[in-house]
């Protein structure tokens, strides 16, 4: 059913804004205190995720659930392979440069759906 479909990915879209607008900070913060662990821990749980699921339901909303099983099969390449480096953090100068790319990133995603709640 498509509007079902639809209905579930808008809640998840509210979910997901609500979440990352509260913990969107934490990896920055945890830089600054100089704890890489939680900083990369947090950015992959806080940020990466967010990302990942804002592209998963923009470009395969039918498995929006799936979190990142066979995104490389679900994604256009483009997207991926934008996305596949982001997963491989070296240090902290380059956590943070995937930290912040990874924010403009889901500000735009964020944008794309305010574009469509009409």
């Amino acid at each position: 059913d498509e509007n079902e479909l639809k209905e579930k990915v808008w809640q998840r879209l509210e979910s997901l804004r609500r979440h990352y607008l509260l913990f969107r900070h934490l990896p920055d913060k945890e830089l600054r205190r100089g704890r890489l662990i939680d900083a990369v821990s947090f950015y992959e749980s806080m940020v990466l995720a967010t990302l990942m699921r804002l592209l998963r339901m923009r470009y395969d909303p039918h498995r929006f659930d799936w979190s990142q099983r066979y995104l490389s099969f679900h994604l256009p390449r483009d997207v991926y392979d934008k996305l596949e480096p982001l997963y491989f953090v070296q240090d902290s100068t380059d956590l943070n440069t995937k930290y912040q790319h990874c924010r403009e990133w889901i500000e735009a995603e964020l944008a794309w759906w305010r574009e469509r709640e009409d």
